[in-house]
């Protein structure tokens, strides 16, 4: 495993496009301490479990959705770091997954990263997004009597009047 606190994070950039090649997206050290990933969903179990084992990234920040209805997509984006018994390791890793907004669904990670479950959930929730394989896909925020169907962060999303 790579200590990220001696870690280059340039040379994870590399050693990431080496290994995974067409597999990813955009990869790019946006600082020294954040690197911009965009996988495919199909690759993004494996990825992000070699993320996990290789450089200690065990720990997810946030995950959220972006929603671009002129381009029939949504974008699930997970911050991932690492905790250690010293605290927070100085690593980000941003890592996007575009999702079709048609049929929108994309692998959980929650089988690789524990602290995904309640990103996860909200973001269903919020967006109506399918965490394939999530053991708990229920309401976290919104009250029981919400409308089904109804996903408020969605830019097509309307109150009632």
């Amino acid at each position: 495993m790579l200590t990220l606190q001696r870690a280059n994070n340039t040379k994870i950039v590399d050693e990431l496009k080496n290994k995974f090649g067409g597999k990813i997206g955009t990869l790019e050290l946006l600082r020294q301490q954040r690197i911009l990933m965009t996988v495919e969903k199909e690759n993004v179990v494996e990825i992000a479990q070699f993320l996990k084992e290789r450089y200690a990234l065990n720990y997810v920040v946030s995950v959220s959705g972006i929603d671009y209805p002129e381009e029939n997509k949504f974008v699930v984006v997970y911050h991932v770091s690492s905790i250690s018994e010293d605290g927070h390791l100085p690593l980000l890793l941003i890592l996007k997954i575009p999702v079709d907004r048609q049929t929108p669904h994309t692998p959980s990670l929650i089988s690789i990263w524990k602290s995904a479950e309640w990103h996860e959930r909200e973001t269903w929730e919020l967006f109506g997004i399918e965490f394939e394989g999530h053991p708990k896909l229920e309401r976290l925020l919104l009250y029981d009597e919400w409308p089904e169907n109804q996903y408020p962060l969605r830019k097509d999303f309307l109150l009632e009047e």
